[in-house]
């Protein structure tokens, strides 16, 4: 049955539980062994394919370069005024890979 899930959200591990949330409840529910993340089949394969998150992450990183850019050409006071610092280290934040989580649910 699991062939058709997508690795756990939090880790990764493809190690996961896959079955009827009760007996007799035909909806599907899914654990992850390896952290203990869970939730609905539905919304456990309902994340973006892997392709369509390196096209956003190129978008992200052409952005990231464009203010790096533009802000260059403003004054030490507009860089200060916009936190230009602040906001590439932000769009730098959201490009690192993420912790992986430890339990919780998938909603």
């Amino acid at each position: 049955m699991s062939d058709d899930l997508k690795p756990c959200p939090g880790c990764a591990s493809r190690n996961l539980f896959d079955g009827p949330t009760a007996i007799g409840n035909p909806e599907r529910y899914v654990r992850c062994y390896q952290c203990g993340m869970s939730g609905a089949f539905t919304a456990w394969n309902r994340r973006a394919s892997d392709a369509e998150i390196e096209r956003l992450r190129a978008v992200l990183v052409e952005a990231r370069d464009d203010v790096g850019s533009w802000g260059a050409y403003a004054s030490p006071y507009f860089q200060e005024k916009w936190d230009l610092e602040g906001n590439i280290a932000r769009i730098d934040a959201a490009l690192s890979p993420l912790p992986a989580k430890k339990g919780g649910t998938v909603d």
